[in-house]
């Protein structure tokens, strides 16, 4: 009886968490605080992050990585500028989410705020 509730229960968290293909990230996505700033995607393994100033574009990119295991996007770059303190590996990592068939990529340094993707390639 116990090994029943024990794969039940494993079964039941498999379930919770939804595997994202790699395929899926690709796209755009805004912040859920009404930020102008925009990240987008690449399946190139790049990916442009942006902001506009008064009369200019702000722009940095780099490559990404991604852990299906664990559904971990890693971004590469010495600095971020949505990060009020960045790593000291120069990586920023966001343990993606699939909720109503959406992409979620929370910022795990400021609590409730993400970005969501809206555009997908």
């Amino acid at each position: 009886m116990i090994w029943f509730r024990v794969i039940l229960g494993c079964l039941l968290l498999a379930s919770c968490n939804s595997r994202i293909e790699k395929a899926e990230l690709i796209g755009q996505y805004v912040w859920n605080d009404n930020r102008v700033d925009t990240l987008e995607i690449r399946a190139n393994e790049t990916y442009e992050y942006w902001t506009f100033k008064p009369g200019q574009k702000i722009a940095s990119s780099g490559i990404w990585k991604f852990d299906s295991l664990k559904n971990e996007i890693e971004f590469q770059r010495e600095y971020f500028p949505f990060l009020k303190e960045h790593s000291l590996n120069g990586s920023w990592f966001s343990s993606a989410y699939k909720k109503n068939g959406e992409i979620y990529l929370p910022n795990s340094r400021e609590e409730g705020k993400y970005l969501k993707q809206i555009t997908r390639n």
